[in-house]
C-alpha cells in the first residue's frame, strides 16, 4: 500500500466509541494517515453523519443510547456507500460476524488492537477497494434482473437489448452471493417470487448495493400494498409489466444512477 503523502487529502475516518480512551488510542495510531474525528456519545455522531462525509466508518458494538449495531443500520440507511467496521472487547462467535455483515459492515476488529501498522494498512485497504468499487460501478453498463419467469427476463432482455448488459437471474436464491461479487448500474427485482417475496429480497439486498437503484418490478400499481411495501424496503421506483419500450425504462434508471 502506498503511503499517504503530505499534499494529499487524507482520508476521514469516523471513530465512534463510548469509550474516550480507546477513540484517544486509534486517534494516536491512525492520525498520520487518516483525518481521524471522534466521538464518545453515538447520538452526536449521527448528527455529525448527517451533516459531514466519512472515508470509513468505525464503531463499537456496545454502547448506551445507540448501540453499534443499531448505528450500522443507521450508517447504511443515510450513507450507504460509506463502509463500517464494528469492534468490541467482547468475545463474537462466527454467527455474530455473519450477521454483522449481512446488516452491511465489512465485519468486526477484537479490541485490545494489534500493532499499528496493520491496523492502518488495512484501512487504507478498505479506502482503496471502496474507491475502486465506486469507479467500477460508475463504468457499469449492467442491470441485474430477478425474476423466476424466464420468459419476463427474456423479454427485458430484447427491450434493453443495445444499451445495458442484463444479468438475469431466475433463482433468487443466488442473488446474494452474485452481489459480493458483480457491481451494477441498478437492479430489477419482481415482487411476487417463491420462496421469498420481492419486498423481502429487497431488504437482503439493500445494505450490500449502496446507492445502486432497485427498481421493482409489477403489474400492480404504485398504490399497491405490496408496491408501496418494496417502496418502504428500499425500492426507488416501479417498472410496470408488461414492459414499456426500452426508452423508457433506460430514462428511468439515469434519473436513478447517482
Amino acid at each position: 500500500m502506498s503511503p499517504i503523502t503530505p499534499d494529499a487529502i487524507k482520508p476521514k475516518i469516523m471513530i465512534l466509541d463510548d469509550e474516550v480512551e480507546i477513540g484517544e488510542l486509534l486517534e494516536m495510531f491512525l492520525c498520520d494517515n487518516f483525518d481521524v474525528v471522534t466521538f464518545n456519545d453515538p447520538r452526536v455522531a449521527k448528527d455529525a453523519m448527517n451533516h459531514s462525509d466519512f472515508d470509513i466508518i468505525l464503531s463499537d458494538i456496545k454502547m448506551p443510547h445507540i448501540s453499534g449495531i443499531e448505528f450500522l443500520k443507521l450508517a447504511k440507511q443515510q450513507k450507504p456507500n460509506v463502509p463500517v467496521v464494528l469492534m468490541t472487547g467482547h468475545a463474537q462467535s462466527d454467527q455474530d460476524r455473519k450477521h454483522v455483515v449481512e446488516l452491511g459492515a465489512l465485519g468486526i476488529l477484537a479490541k485490545p488492537f494489534g500493532e499499528p501498522k496493520k491496523l492502518i494498512e488495512y484501512f487504507e485497504k478498505v479506502v482503496a477497494d471502496t474507491r475502486l468499487s465506486t469507479a467500477t460501478k460508475l463504468q457499469s453498463n449492467k442491470i441485474l434482473a430477478i425474476d423466476d419467469e424466464v420468459e419476463l427476463l427474456e423479454i427485458l432482455g430484447i427491450v434493453l437489448d443495445g444499451e445495458f448488459e442484463i444479468d438475469c437471474i431466475s433463482n433468487p436464491s443466488l442473488v446474494i452471493d452474485k452481489l459480493s461479487k458483480e457491481s451494477y448500474l441498478a437492479i430489477f427485482c419482481d415482487l411476487n417470487m417463491p420462496k421469498i417475496s420481492g419486498v423481502e429480497l429487497i431488504k437482503q439486498m439493500k445494505p450490500l448495493v449502496g446507492d445502486c437503484p432497485i427498481f421493482v418490478m409489477s403489474g400492480h400499481s404504485s398504490s399497491d400494498p405490496d408496491v408501496i411495501a418494496a417502496i418502504s424496503a428500499g425500492a426507488v421506483d416501479v417498472i410496470a409489466k408488461p414492459f414499456p419500450e426500452g426508452s423508457e425504462i433506460s430514462t428511468l434508471i439515469r434519473k436513478h444512477v447517482k
